[in-house]
């Protein structure tokens, strides 16, 4: 029950985080076509580019984690069976719980 529950709430932050990602996209377009054609480019691009990969880096974890996403080496992995894998997989999570507390302490 908690864990669909939670499921739902990690959709939600990938959606929004799909949907700063289009929006970037579509920033990054007006800023090529601005400055191109009309010498004039968006004001604090870059800073805006900076906050919003913080945001959906940081919606998307969850999500990505629960989905087994992360970058993983599937030829180490592939030869591991039973408590040797486990193992792995759990120091493979410690991990990435490492490198997103050192995220959110450099944001």
């Amino acid at each position: 029950m908690f864990s669909g529950a939670l499921a739902r709430i990690e959709n939600v932050f990938n959606l929004i985080a799909a949907a700063e990602i289009v929006t970037l996209m579509l920033l990054a377009v007006v800023q090529i076509f601005a400055r191109t054609f009309f010498n004039q480019p968006v004001s604090g691009f870059i800073d805006i580019t900076e906050q919003t990969m913080a945001v959906f880096t940081f919606l998307g974890v969850a999500y990505c984690q629960r989905v087994g996403g992360h970058i993983r080496m599937e030829i180490l992995l592939g030869t591991l069976r039973g408590r040797l894998l486990w193992i792995e997989e759990f120091l493979s999570v410690l991990l990435i719980l490492a490198v997103v507390l050192a995220l959110i302490y450099g944001s």
